[in-house]
């Protein structure tokens, strides 16, 4: 929601793709959901590229390995059995040198244009969000699919998606100064997780007014959604109208 609301320009066109494949108001059927949860344009990937909800993984050897040399002149690395390695998620999805110069930058299109082909084709375990290799997270098409409607949903009924910037947790004036994307971010989000916002993400949102099959921006109501499990107290002023 956070990255629809600064790239209002990918949530319009997520938007005519939700309505050519589902429709503008039918639910998605499993076929229809596969296809929308697949589509590289989706944003999914890209989102969780930048904001991974797990930020560490770490594997264990189960016999002496010997790694080659990182670069020309280097030694190989030996990592003895019984040896836990951990390797930081965050950090290997924003490496300029494993996605390109533009490797801060939210670009869903990245998985689809030449850019997939340079950087992730002959390299997928740079992409780790759910895990990889043989154990990779048995839950990742279940959240896939439980997103990829959830936004479906959303895009059908809602758009004009703008945070509620008295109630959403402001970044402290500090990271203005920081490298990456912490020196951009309009909203605080705190380790270790790339994900979690205090007290939730608030935003507002218009409804869709449907007439003729058309999308009218007509104003319905005003809406604050809140996914915190434990949300601020909601004042009078900020009920659902």
């Amino acid at each position: 929601m956070y990255m629809l609301i600064e790239h209002p320009d990918i949530e319009r066109r997520l938007r005519q793709e939700i309505f050519d494949t589902v429709g503008n108001s039918g639910r998605p059927s499993e076929e229809t959901l596969r296809i929308v949860a697949s589509h590289p344009s989706d944003c999914d990937v890209e989102v969780l590229r930048l904001y991974p909800p797990i930020p560490l993984n770490s594997r264990l050897s189960n016999k002496d390995i010997v790694f080659p040399p990182i670069g020309v002149g280097e030694k190989p690395i030996f990592i003895p059995k019984n040896t836990t390695c951990l390797f930081h998620i965050i950090n290997m999805h924003h490496r300029t040198d494993l996605w390109g110069p533009d490797a801060l930058k939210f670009d869903p299109d990245r998985f689809l244009d030449e850019k997939y082909q340079k950087y992730l084709a002959h390299n997928a375990h740079i992409y780790a969000p759910f895990g990889t290799g043989q154990r990779l997270c048995l839950g990742q098409q279940f959240a896939i699919n439980e997103g990829s409607y959830f936004l479906v949903r959303l895009l059908q009924r809602f758009t004009g998606f703008t945070l509620e910037r008295d109630i959403t947790a402001k970044p402290p004036p500090e990271w203005v100064s920081c490298y990456g994307l912490k020196g951009r971010e309009k909203i605080r989000i705190v380790p270790p997780s790339g994900t979690l916002v205090p007290g939730g993400l608030w935003i507002r949102m218009r409804e869709l007014d449907m007439i003729l099959g058309g999308a009218n921006l007509d104003v319905y109501s005003r809406i604050v959604f809140d996914p915190c499990p434990n949300p601020c107290e909601k004042s009078s002023e900020n009920e659902d109208k």
